[in-house]
């Protein structure tokens, strides 16, 4: 009994997440700008808007090249010829959308709003002082207001957003009380019992018509996943539609450099995990690699380029917050025969005994080695020239020993590894200074056999 009620009350709240989705984009869905690089409405009622001069396709929030809009402040817009859908908003309403203002517009016209300092996302009106709604953002928080029965409102709310930060905001009206939403959580309620007339006005998005003749103000800045409803929407679904957006995918991108010249090189690499399984991306002197995954969590990475070491290493992204992680890669050139330091090798002063700070660079090597199964090196101990040379030989020889002995440990085979104690017979500096005896003394490993 127990077990089957528990079924039945999963079965409804997997219903009601599946209804708050199908809500989100199909029901009640007026007109929805993706501003995916143009002025589509992709909610399926055609209301295709014509971009005007300053605007221009930008990265989105997630680093996509293009699928977001960038607003210059000045002229640019997009503009919606007018339509019944657009017209007739009954008293319930709401709008949402993702924006990163630059800067906000000087505006002289708004003595109500307590700031000249505004960012208009739309205004169903162009060079008129009627309008029939319209919604912005101003350095003291939100305007929604257009023509009503009674009186005009200028209804505030009295938490700003901040600049230059991607911000999911939303604005919602029931008749009776209009929300507003930061990053899916309510700010403010405020009573306002108005009912909106009709009209026959264009919408324009990124621009406002404050009231005097032909004065404009302008957004400044980026816009993305603009939406209008004909439906107040309650604050979970304000919620699931912000979550559905933020999280929906974390980009790994980066670049893939040689190590010796640090110039970009093209490259494939293959990504692993869990949730996302194998992936793969590819990279060169103009593009990034970029791999799209659905969760953070740990993945592994695999690089391998003609004439270079293969390459892996794994990313752990459960601290990540973005939603774009960077990362880059550094692939050696197979030359055999050429020395390569070992970096952040370090062992207790005048002994052979490794320190533990060692052992992330020598796992490295150990992962090189195993990446490329048919590698075989020479493991170069070196010290500086101070003191007796039979004892700064000795301590090469061992020095050399104790890395190899390292990499045996953790299932390099011995053959593989040939350790050479060099003394202090080829220092990478002649100088004298404690920096540069520092620099001598050093383990260097050379490709004997790839």
């Amino acid at each position: 009994m127990i077990r089957t009620l528990i079924l039945l009350l999963l079965v409804l709240l997997v219903s009601t997440l599946k209804g708050v989705s199908q809500f989100l984009h199909k029901d009640k869905l007026v007109a929805y700008y993706p501003l995916d690089g143009n002025g589509k409405d992709e909610s399926g009622n055609l209301q295709h808007g014509i971009i005007t001069r300053g605007v221009t396709p930008v990265a989105d929030r997630k680093g996509r090249e293009g699928k977001a809009m960038l607003f210059n402040g000045t002229d640019g817009m997009i503009q919606i010829t007018e339509t019944k859908k657009l017209d007739y908003l009954p008293n319930q309403f709401s709008f949402t959308a993702w924006v990163n203002i630059k800067k906000w517009d000087q505006s002289v016209f708004w003595p109500l709003a307590g700031t000249d300092k505004v960012a208009p996302i739309f205004c169903k009106s162009y060079q008129t002082q009627d309008f029939q709604y319209r919604w912005g953002c101003t350095d003291k928080g939100f305007y929604m207001d257009g023509n009503v029965t009674t009186e005009v409102p200028n209804v505030l709310q009295k938490k700003g957003i901040s600049l230059n930060k991607w911000t999911f905001i939303a604005a919602c009206f029931d008749g009776n009380y209009a929300r507003y939403y930061v990053d899916g959580s309510m700010i403010a309620e405020v009573f306002n019992p108005y009912r909106y007339e009709l009209d026959d006005n264009n919408l324009v998005i990124g621009c406002d018509y404050p009231g005097a003749p032909f004065a404009l103000d302008y957004f400044n800045g980026s816009m993305d996943e603009l939406r209008i409803y004909k439906k107040s929407l309650f604050a979970k679904e304000v919620y699931a539609l912000f979550k559905e957006d933020f999280t929906e995918n974390i980009f790994v991108k980066g670049n893939v450099f040689d190590k010796k010249t640090g110039n970009k090189i093209p490259a494939f690499l293959t990504l692993k995990s869990s949730s996302n399984g194998e992936l793969k991306s590819e990279c060169n002197e103009q593009k990034e690699f970029e791999f799209k995954l659905t969760s953070n969590e740990k993945v592994y990475i695999k690089i391998a380029v003609l004439g270079y070491l293969k390459f892996s290493d794994s990313i752990s992204l459960d601290s990540v917050t973005d939603n774009i992680f960077r990362k880059n890669f550094y692939l050696q050139p197979i030359i055999v025969g050429e020395g390569i330091v070992l970096k952040n090798i370090l062992f207790v002063k005048s002994k052979t005994e490794l320190l533990p700070e060692s052992y992330p660079e020598l796992d490295k090597l150990v992962r090189t080695m195993k990446d490329n199964p048919s590698l075989e090196i020479e493991l170069g101990g070196h010290t500086d020239n101070i003191g007796s040379i039979e004892l700064n030989q000795k301590l090469s020889e061992q020095r050399a020993q104790a890395v190899k002995n390292y990499l045996i440990s953790r299932g390099i085979q011995a053959f593989r590894v040939s350790g050479v104690g060099y003394g202090g017979t080829h220092p990478l500096s002649t100088v004298n200074s404690e920096q540069d005896k520092k620099l001598n003394r050093r383990v260097e490993f050379k490709i004997l056999k790839f």
